[in-house]
């Protein structure tokens, strides 16, 4: 019969296991996050994560450009820490409207992308309200230089 310090030894080796397993999903995920963002100097990226316990879950990286057509599309899934991000053949060039309508159903890989969608959506909504709110800057007279604004004095 094990005693209780077999027991505590046990324990406090599969949390180090769990960790260890959790530190390299991180690293995993931070290096695809870090490629997606040096990739492309403009548009958008949106990230949808769907979670089951015992089934797995997804998560989805989806890069589009400023016209919110999708570049790139991204899953991982599983429950395992050696899942890998797996480009989506077949959803370049979609618009979001046509990616969500693909993602239909209650698959985690479905959550994931529509999840994706909606924060990209909102992210260019609140761009577009911020640009369209920005005060105009004066025009120039005809052969004048713009006036330039002054720093505020201390």
């Amino acid at each position: 019969m094990p005693t209780t310090q077999q027991l505590l030894l046990l324990l406090t080796l599969f949390w180090a296991l769990q960790v260890a397993a959790s530190w390299v999903q991180y690293r995993h995920y931070r290096g695809a996050m870090g490629e997606a963002t040096r990739r492309w100097s403009d548009g958008y990226l949106g990230v949808g994560q769907s979670r089951r316990r015992l089934r797995g879950g997804a998560v989805a990286l989806l890069e589009v450009d400023p016209a919110l057509r999708v570049r790139r599309l991204q899953l991982l899934g599983g429950i395992s820490i050696f899942a890998r991000f797996k480009p989506q053949e077949g959803a370049e060039g979609l618009t979001l409207q046509q990616l969500a309508a693909q993602a239909e159903g209650s698959t985690p890989q479905a959550l994931a992308i529509r999840q994706a969608i909606a924060q990209v959506e909102a992210v260019h909504r609140r761009q577009t309200e911020c640009a369209a709110e920005a005060p105009a800057a004066p025009a120039a007279p005809e052969g004048q230089a713009a006036p330039q604004p002054q720093p505020q004095a201390a």
